[in-house]
C-alpha cells in the first residue's frame, strides 16, 4: 500500500494569479468530510517576488501535480514493457535496460529505495 496521498491534485494561485500550492482536487476524509485544500506542496513565497524563481516554482507545481498519473502510467507500462520483453525472449536489451530504469523510479517513489 501506498503511503502518498491519492491524486488528482491541482495548482491552486492567489488572487494575483502566483502559484500558492498542490492541493488534492477531490479529498474526502471521515474527519473532515468533503474537503478540498489537502496541500501536497506550498509555494507561498517560495518564489520570492522574483520573476524567473516564480516561473522554476510553477514548473515545480505542474510536475508535482503530474505526479499520481505519471505514477500509475508508469506502473501499467512497465507490466505491458515486461510482457513484451518475454514475447522477444530477452533479444531486446533497450527494452530492459527501460524497464529496470522504470521499476527503480517506482520504487524510488514508493520509498524502497534512497534518493
Amino acid at each position: 500500500m501506498n503511503k502518498f496521498t491519492v491524486g488528482p491534485w491541482e495548482i491552486i494561485k492567489d488572487d494575483n494569479g502566483t502559484v500558492d500550492s498542490v492541493r488534492t482536487k477531490n479529498f474526502n476524509s471521515p474527519l473532515m468530510g468533503d474537503y478540498h485544500g489537502c496541500i501536497i506542496a506550498d509555494f507561498n513565497n517560495s518564489h520570492g517576488n522574483r520573476p524567473h524563481a516564480y516561473a522554476e516554482a510553477l514548473a515545480n507545481a505542474q510536475l508535482i501535480t503530474a505526479a499520481p498519473e505519471m505514477y500509475e502510467a508508469l506502473k501499467y507500462l512497465i507490466i505491458e514493457a515486461q510482457i513484451a520483453s518475454d514475447k522477444l525472449q530477452g533479444s531486446s536489451v533497450g527494452l530492459r535496460a527501460w524497464i529496470n530504469l522504470s521499476a527503480n523510479a517506482l520504487a524510488k517513489a514508493e520509498g524502497k529505495t534512497g534518493g
